[in-house]
């Protein structure tokens, strides 16, 4: 990867892989096309340059991995964005819903001793303010998480996060945000209709009706879980975060556990 010069689109690629593993789903091409809405021919041309420059690699099954140094590339896009939308909506106030998309612009402006200084400023936050784990903090997933859309009724269920994809929809996000569909949020199953494709639960604030397609961009867990537990760590670079992990299986899972190991 020396002399490689990462292009935006090459990084929206990265991050993408990884958290299309974070969110479990396999990444081929396919879905990689889907997540990014472009067409997959587009996908294809690009994929071939991250592999030739050595940051994915595919497998016979044509799924999509990390490699190390794409990891890293991925982590240290993926944590100055997150902590960007912590700066916005803890500190400055801005808008829970809107965040995504501004916090974008402001990751560029973030290098690697400023992202360390801003997340000790804010507390040492182990989530972004939609519930997802920030790299290399010593965060991890609760035992017992899976989308809202595979609920059954009567489950009795808290919001752990809401899908990166997810939050470049402000409209879904303000929905969202709308009717109290945010973490650590408490929510109840009542009904699903298959049929027309939606849900009926009970939040704090009243019944909700949302499409299946919507509650497939909400992480859950049990009521009687955990909330998302963190460790005691250090602060780690992008790359030692990704250092003692394997290339990301599935797109990201194991450098996801590399990343949230609890450090010395």
């Amino acid at each position: 990867m020396n002399g490689t010069h990462v292009t935006p689109v090459m990084e929206e690629y990265l991050r993408a892989i990884l958290d299309l593993g974070i969110a479990g789903r396999p990444v081929i091409g396919r879905r990689l096309a889907d997540w990014l809405r472009v067409a997959p021919p587009t996908v294809t041309v690009t994929l071939q340059r991250l592999e030739k420059e050595g940051l994915v690699s595919l497998n016979p099954r044509k799924e999509i991995s990390l490699s190390k140094g794409g990891a890293a590339i991925a982590v240290a896009a993926a944590r100055r964005h997150h902590l960007a939308e912590r700066l916005l909506t803890d500190f400055m106030g801005f808008d829970w819903a809107r965040a995504h998309d501004e916090a974008e612009r402001w990751r560029h402006t973030l290098t690697d001793e400023t992202e360390r200084l801003l997340w000790e400023a804010l507390g040492r936050p182990t989530t972004c303010p939609h519930g997802n784990p920030i790299p290399g903090t010593g965060a991890c997933f609760s035992p017992g998480t899976r989308w809202l859309r595979e609920a059954r009724e009567g489950d009795e269920l808290i919001v752990q996060q809401i899908a990166e994809r997810a939050e470049a929809n402000t409209g879904l996000m303000q929905f969202f945000a709308r009717h109290g569909i945010v973490p650590e949020a408490a929510l109840t199953i009542d009904e699903i209709v298959a049929a027309n494709g939606t849900m009926a639960v009970t939040m704090p604030g009243g019944p909700v009706v949302l499409g299946l397609e919507a509650a497939a961009e909400v992480l859950v867990r049990p009521k009687e879980s955990m909330p998302l537990r963190s460790f005691p760590t250090q602060w780690q670079d992008s790359r030692a975060a990704v250092e003692t992990g394997a290339p990301a299986r599935a797109g990201a899972v194991a450098v996801l556990d590399a990343v949230t190991a609890p450090r010395d």
